[in-house]
């Protein structure tokens, strides 16, 4: 039973692929060259009725669980803001596999992720804008609302909205974007501005160094764009 990064692989989650194939096995085997075993017995539901290549696969969610309780927390971190910016994982789903596997290595970081999840945050960094926005007063906002075009096509799921004043709040992550992830993300803010939304943009050093900045910045653009 195929798990973890390379089971990842199978569903195009953002998970750089490990030295070695990990399996799950019943029984105690040493590491081979390609493969590392994942001692466990799954149940069937976290199976995936598919074979790929004649291999059997973990379910998407039984994956991204337990990369999420697995991986460093870096890559971790990152995989979460993926899953949850597409609604892939539920905090329901993690207070669930938390609850079914207390005791086991990996709940602690799930439970990290579920307080996040709790708290509507994709990663650290919406945590503490969420923390600054309040502080100042700030709170007619929601995390990860998406925005859609008349027709119901999602165009875009900022960080922050402010739905009244379609006032959108994204947060620019500290490593380069290859051009592809320019390009899309040039062409998200440019139907965010066609369907009159103001885009703001922050980075972890305005949320650490510059708040006030950060704040004042969200009140002014909040007041211009007070609808008439």
């Amino acid at each position: 039973m195929v798990g973890l990064r390379a089971a990842a692989a199978w569903y195009g989650l953002p998970v750089a692929p490990g030295p070695r194939i990990e399996v799950y096995t019943s029984v105690a085997r040493r590491p081979t060259r390609h493969l590392q075993p994942l001692r466990g017995r799954l149940p069937g539901a976290d199976i995936d009725s598919r074979e790929r290549l004649g291999l059997r696969v973990t379910t998407m969610r039984r994956t991204i669980l337990d990369c999420l309780a697995h991986l460093p927390r870096g890559e971790a971190e990152r995989l979460w803001a993926y899953v949850s910016s597409r609604s892939l994982l539920s905090q329901a789903h993690l207070l669930e596999a938390i609850a079914d596997r207390r005791g086991h290595r990996g709940t602690g970081q799930l439970r990290h992720f579920a307080d996040l999840a709790g708290r509507g945050a994709a990663n650290p960094a919406e945590v503490r804008l969420h923390e600054i926005l309040r502080a100042a007063g700030l709170t007619q906002w929601r995390a990860g609302v998406p925005v859609k075009t008349p027709d119901g096509l999602i165009v875009a799921r900022p960080d922050v909205l402010f739905e009244r004043e379609k006032v959108a709040i994204e947060l620019d992550g500290a490593r380069a974007h290859g051009p592809d992830q320019f390009q899309s993300d040039r062409a998200r803010q440019n139907r965010l501005v066609e369907l009159g939304y103001t885009p703001l943009h922050f980075t972890w050093a305005d949320l650490r160094d510059r708040a006030e900045q950060v704040v004042a910045t969200v009140r002014r653009t909040l007041a211009l764009a007070q609808p008439a």
